[in-house]
C-alpha cells in the first residue's frame, strides 16, 4: 500500500520554506513524531533552530530538516512523513557516535532513502557503530563559575584520538545558552591518555578558553580580554556500579528458556554478547567464540543496542533499562534478512563477580 493511500495530514501548508517551521507545531505531526521517538523526541526536536527548504519525496512524503545555528554538522534532525501519518526520522548530537533512527512503520526495515541520504553529509558517521569506533566513548567535565554553568563533552574518533570537544554553556542570570565546538589541550605524558589540561572553542571572532591549570573562563573578542572567571571543575560520572551495564546478566522464564548477557560499557559505548535459548534448549542463538555481537550506546541509565544473529539475522534493535541490579531487554526493531531468536521482553538480574582463592 502506498504511503498517501490513506491521506489525513494536509502536509501541503509546509511544503515551503516560509512555512516549514510551522510544522513542529502541527498537533498531528507533533503527535506522530512525539509517539515515533519517546524520550528521544525533546533531543530530536532542539535541533530545529534552523530550517531548510523543505521537499516532496518522490512517493508523496515531505522531507522537513533543520539544525542548530553555526552546528549544521554536529547538531541536526531531518524527518519524513506522509499524509497517512508514517514517521521517518533521523538525527545527531555531539555526545553520540551514530546518527540515531526511528520509524513507526514496521514494514519498512530499510533506511528511509530520504533520511539516507540526509545522513551521507555527517562524514565518518553511519547508522550502526562502525568496527574501528566500538569501545571507544566520550567523557564530561562540569565547569561552574558565580555567572556560568558550562558542560564540555570530550569525543573520541576512530584514530584513537580523544581532542574533539563541545561546549555548552548556560548563563544563570537569564537561561540563555550557547553550544560550540573546539578542541581538547592535553599534557605531555608516557601513557596513551594524557590529563586535559585546556579546552579552546570559537564563535567567530570570540575565543572561549577554558583552564584546568588556574580553574578560569575566559574570553577573548578582538585580542582583548573581555572576561576572566574562575570556577569549580567536576567530573560528571557515568559508570558508577549502579549506572554501569558492565558485567554478567542472566533471566529465565519458567524453564522455557534462558537469556544470557554479558556487557562490557566503556564510556557510553556498550559491547558484548545475547545469548538465547529456547525451545526446550533446541534453539540456541549465540555468538561465536571472541565474537561481540551487541554494540550500542548508553544514555540516561538505558542502552539502544544492535545485534546480529548466530541464524543469520542482522542489525536487530533493542533496549536495555537499568533498575538496580535488574535490567530489561526491550526489542525494537527484529533482525533482518536471516533467521533469529530473541525475546521480545526479558527481565534478568545481575550476576555477582565469582570470589577469587
Amino acid at each position: 500500500m502506498s504511503p498517501v493511500a490513506l491521506s489525513s495530514i494536509d502536509l501541503t501548508k509546509y511544503n515551503q520554506l516560509q512555512q516549514v517551521s510551522a510544522s513542529l507545531s502541527d498537533k498531528e505531526i507533533k503527535s506522530k513524531l512525539q509517539d515515533t521517538l519517546g524520550e528521544d523526541y525533546d533531543a530530536f526536536v532542539e535541533n530545529f533552530d534552523v530550517f531548510g527548504e523543505p521537499r516532496q519525496t518522490s512517493d508523496g512524503g515531505l522531507f522537513i530538516e533543520g539544525w542548530l545555528n553555526d552546528l549544521y554538522l554536529e547538531n541536526a534532525s531531518a524527518f519524513v512523513i506522509y499524509p497517512n501519518g508514517k514517521v521517518y526520522a533521523g538525527w545527531v548530537t555531539p555526545d553520540a557516535q551514530i546518527i540515531q533512527y526511528k520509524t513507526n512503520d514496521n514494514e519498512h526495515h530499510e533506511i528511509d532513502p530520504a533520511i539516507k541520504a540526509w545522513a551521507a553529509r555527517f562524514k565518518g558517521m553511519s547508522f550502526t557503530l562502525a568496527e574501528e569506533k566500538r569501545g571507544k566513548g566520550s567523557e564530561v567535565d562540569s565547569f561552574t563559575t558565580d555567572k556560568f554553568i558550562i558542560k564540555v563533552t570530550t569525543q573520541c574518533q576512530p584514530d584513537g584520538q580523544c581532542n574533539d570537544a563541545t561546549y555548552h554553556g548556560k548563563r544563570k542570570k537569564d537561561g540563555a545558552e550557547l553550544t560550540l565546538r573546539g578542541k581538547a589541550s592535553r599534557a605531555e605524558c608516557d601513557s596513551d591518555s594524557c590529563p586535559i589540561i585546556s579546552y579552546e572553542f570559537k564563535n567567530g571572532q570570540v575565543v572561549y578558553m577554558l583552564s584546568k591549570v588556574n580553574n578560569s573562563l575566559t574570553v577573548i573578542s578582538n585580542n582583548k580580554i573581555v572576561l576572566d572567571e574562575k570556577g569549580v571543575w567536576s567530573k560528571e560520572t557515568k559508570a558508577n556500579a549502579e549506572s554501569n551495564f558492565t558485567g554478567r546478566w542472566e533471566g529465565e522464564d519458567a524453564g522455557q528458556s534462558t537469556l544470557n548477557l554479558s556487557l562490557n560499557q566503556t564510556g557510553n559505548v556498550l559491547t558484548g554478547t545475547y545469548c538465547y535459548i529456547t525451545q526446550a534448549g533446541n534453539r540456541i542463538d549465540c555468538p561465536g567464540d571472541e565474537e561481540d555481537n551487541i554494540h550500542g550506546l548508553v544514555r540516561n541509565g538505558k542502552a539502544e543496542i544492535v545485534f546480529d544473529s548466530s541464524f543469520g539475522g542482522k542489525n536487530g534493535r533493542a533496549t536495555l533499562e537499568l533498575d538496580g541490579a535488574k535490567m530489561k531487554w526491550h526489542l525494537v526493531k527484529a533482525p533482518m534478512k536471516g533467521n533469529y531468536y530473541a525475546p521480545n521482553s526479558y527481565d534478568l538480574t545481575r550476576q555477582s563477580l565469582p570470589v577469587m582463592p
